[in-house]
């Protein structure tokens, strides 16, 4: 994922994974990625992430496992 792709993201996700990524049917969000990939280890393993805007203009961190790229 670079900056300037749009994504689905799981709004009971976040930082680090915490619950099933879309595991609710209606839970989606729309986003565009505003940062390059980060990492950083929890409890020995390594997490990817990345700053979103989402559709309200908030500036969220997302796991990559809570975002889903949009297929146009």
């Amino acid at each position: 994922m670079l900056p300037g792709d749009l994504v689905y993201y799981d709004k009971c996700g976040g930082p680090f994974q915490m619950t099933f990524p879309f595991g609710e049917p209606n839970i989606r969000g729309i986003g565009i990625v505003v940062s390059e990939v980060a990492t950083y280890e929890y409890q020995g393993e390594d997490i990817h992430w990345v700053w979103i805007l989402d559709e309200n203009g908030n500036k969220l961190d997302f796991a990559l496992d809570y975002l889903e790229p949009v297929i146009i």
